[in-house]
């Protein structure tokens, strides 16, 4: 388990893990390392080689007829599974700037079979009509208007009673997934039956579409990219929790308490993009800036978190003394006995 969490680190963030690390002795040499390991063409061959060779122009033949040849052979295998129908939830509010780029992206997955729910939050822009009009145009896409705020984590519960599919995905609404995301995503949690649930790499953009580094970091392991399996993740745990924030990270959790740190996996390639925003809930809490291509923002700030609260539960999962089972609305009886 070490192994697996210094391996982590070095590929997400091989600066912060050549600071830290004693592995690599001396100042001097560490020096020297350091920028190899900043470039952003190390640390995309790192994550996903093919992907990074394709941005380039003499290599880009080649890594193009390589990621064909992978994309005919998992989707041959999804085919082979009966080709399952994967249900993306998204919680969408105030979002009329980034929803129609987010629900393009899935529109574009290289594996199609997909149900995509839009709960749109009670919000008070055009988010609803921008969703509307992309429904016209693929039935794939459903809407979900709640009356009142209820936040992303109940919002999204609405859309898990509303699923059909077999795996369940979620999805930001400023977020957009590489037209590769759900296809890999999907054969690399099948790829091993004691897998529950996986997530990929994200990386932080600009308006233009341009990577932004987070403290330093290019990449970072996305909770928000989960996808698990519908049976017997929904059934035995439930919803999210009501939280204002991290809710996906607290699920993760609460599927590692109740299957074990081998039902959920990392997919290290970055298949998510996210916008920044100042004003995004995220950063709600701390003072941020950014300051060039970095953003800044204090860790300080925004811990705890209220993941915090629910670490006696996960332990209490574990040793199986409490029910996982979240209650899907917040007026039902919950019962982690908080």
């Amino acid at each position: 388990m070490l192994s697996f969490r210094i391996a982590q680190r070095a590929r997400l963030d091989p600066l912060a893990w050549l600071h830290e690390t004693k592995l690599v002795p001396g100042r001097f040499l560490k020096r020297l390392i350091r920028p190899l390991l900043g470039a952003r063409l190390v640390q995309g061959l790192l994550l996903d080689p093919l992907a990074e060779l394709a941005e380039h122009p003499l290599s880009r033949p080649f890594a193009l007829r390589l990621q064909r040849r992978r994309q005919a052979r998992n989707l041959a295998k999804l085919d082979a599974a009966g080709r399952p129908l994967v249900s993306v939830v998204m919680a969408a509010r105030n979002a009329e700037a980034t929803v129609t780029c987010a629900l393009e992206s899935l529109l574009a997955q290289s594996y199609g079979n997909l149900e995509i729910i839009v709960v749109n939050d009670a919000s008070e822009d055009g988010t609803a009509a921008l969703v509307t009009q992309l429904m016209a145009r693929d039935p794939r896409i459903s809407l979900i208007s709640l009356p009142t705020q209820q936040g992303a984590a109940l919002a999204r519960n609405r859309g898990f009673e509303r699923v059909t599919g077999n795996y369940i995905c979620s999805h930001d609404a400023d977020d957009r997934s590489r037209p590769d995301r759900i296809e890999r995503q999907l054969v690399f949690l099948m790829r091993d039956p004691r897998r529950m649930a996986a997530v990929c790499a994200y990386r932080r953009i600009d308006r233009a579409g341009r990577p932004l580094r987070v403290n330093g970091a290019l990449h970072h392991r996305s909770n928000p990219s989960l996808l698990f399996r519908r049976d017997p993740v929904l059934e035995e745990l439930g919803g999210l929790a009501p939280m204002k924030r991290g809710e996906d990270s607290e699920y993760v959790a609460r599927i590692t308490a109740r299957y074990g740190r081998q039902a959920r996996a990392l997919l290290y390639a970055p298949l998510l993009e996210a916008y920044f925003s100042p004003n995004s809930l995220l950063w709600s809490d701390s003072q941020v800036r950014q300051v060039g291509d970095n953003v800044v923002y204090d860790r300080s700030e925004t811990a705890p978190t209220e993941a915090a609260k629910y670490e006696a539960w996960h332990q209490s999962i574990t040793l199986g003394t409490s029910s996982p089972f979240q209650p899907f609305r917040p007026d039902e009886t919950a019962s982690d006995g908080r």
